[in-house]
């Protein structure tokens, strides 16, 4: 664990060290992304999510959809409400339709992710978790299928407190 402590804190330093030499129109929301990383690996799950809404201004499309993937991840630690979290992959999913041909690679990556956190969120019972787990360690790998095998893995869901 003091490793890890080490090693967000050296992210966060480097990240206020550099913050300055970044492209303006950039820096803000690489500054959020970083500290949201930090937050989410300190488990600090909701101050997470919020940094990462605050990295929705930028446009470019493959760097949109890691931050969802991230603010998904962070949303699902702390909200017990299922429903939002439905909500939240059915918009991701439905904001896909605009990535153009010259990403679909990366939109076919991000479905398995929607597809598979869909089917973590019905996943109740260890018998479906199991099921769910195997199926899903036969797929190529993904962004976020390490993290939802983490998930399947684990016991039980049990929001963070806030």
């Amino acid at each position: 664990m003091l490793f890890a402590q080490r090693s967000i804190l050296r992210i966060i330093h480097i990240t206020q060290k550099y913050y300055p030499h970044l492209p303006e129109e950039e820096c803000e929301y690489h500054y959020n992304f970083a500290l949201g990383i930090c937050s989410f690996a300190e488990k600090k799950y909701y101050e997470a999510a919020q940094y990462f809404e605050q990295v929705y201004t930028n446009k470019k499309i493959q760097f949109i959809h890691i931050n969802r993937r991230w603010g998904f991840m962070s949303r699902y630690h702390y909200l017990s409400n299922k429903t939002i979290l439905f909500n939240y992959l059915d918009s991701w999913r439905k904001q896909l339709s605009a990535i153009s041909s010259e990403h679909s690679n990366a939109a076919q990556q991000i479905k398995l992710f929607i597809s598979f956190a869909n089917k973590l969120l019905k996943a109740n019972l260890p018998a479906e978790k199991k099921k769910l787990l195997t199926a899903l360690q036969q797929q190529k790998h993904f962004a976020g299928k390490d993290w939802i095998e983490g998930e399947l893995a684990s016991p039980k869901r049990k929001p963070a407190k806030i």
